[in-house]
């Protein structure tokens, strides 16, 4: 994940989330989450349902209950588990009070409106 910026120039990190090596071992953070919900799509469909489960959980306090870099697993955790809906309900709700609470034409508005 390092880069270097110089002047003009931009680095940009690749990381392969879905690789068959778990390199997150040691700790959970946003990336080793990332990588655990690639994954979770190659389990079979019984057991993908309680795994997206758990993942949105840990979603819930990696990001202090806030965890839309997530949302675009929704589907195929709705497509595993009726207990998907819940979690989207909840999710448009938090979006819907942060978009409204933002200011108009914020950094926060575009965000949650992306």
């Amino acid at each position: 994940h390092a880069t270097i910026n110089v002047e003009a120039t931009l680095g940009v990190a690749w990381q392969r989330t879905t690789s068959e090596i778990n390199s997150c071992t040691s700790g959970q953070d946003y990336w080793c989450l990332a990588q655990a919900f690639s994954t979770a799509e190659k389990l079979s469909l019984k057991k993908q349902g309680e795994r997206y489960k758990e993942l949105f959980q840990e979603a819930e306090q990696l990001t202090n209950g806030f965890p839309v870099g997530f949302l675009r697993h929704l589907t195929p955790y709705w497509k595993a588990s009726s207990d998907a809906k819940d979690t989207f309900k909840n999710l448009r709700a938090k979006v819907l009070k942060f978009l409204k609470g933002a200011k108009e034409n914020s950094d926060e508005a575009i965000l949650v409106a992306a």
